[in-house]
């Protein structure tokens, strides 16, 4: 299913655009995971992951990483 995703490239991105402040880190990666995990299910169809648009797809990386950490900034 990922066999053509970075995702430590994606983490590393992430990280620069998202502070960790003061989360605790173990959560912050936690739901970083989770928020990419989230976005590969919905961009996999037939166990396949189909991305005909990165730009599309890094925006709805973003936000699902967004919801995830505001949760967490509350």
């Amino acid at each position: 299913m990922e066999e053509n995703f970075d995702r430590e490239y994606y983490i590393a991105a992430i990280c620069d655009k998202f502070a960790c402040d003061d989360i605790d880190v173990d959560l912050y990666f936690e739901t970083i995971n989770k928020a990419i995990d989230k976005t590969l299910d919905e961009y996999t169809e037939n166990g396949n992951l189909l991305i005909e648009d990165y730009d599309m797809f890094d925006q709805d990386l973003y936000t699902n990483v967004s919801n995830g950490l505001e949760e967490l900034y509350d």
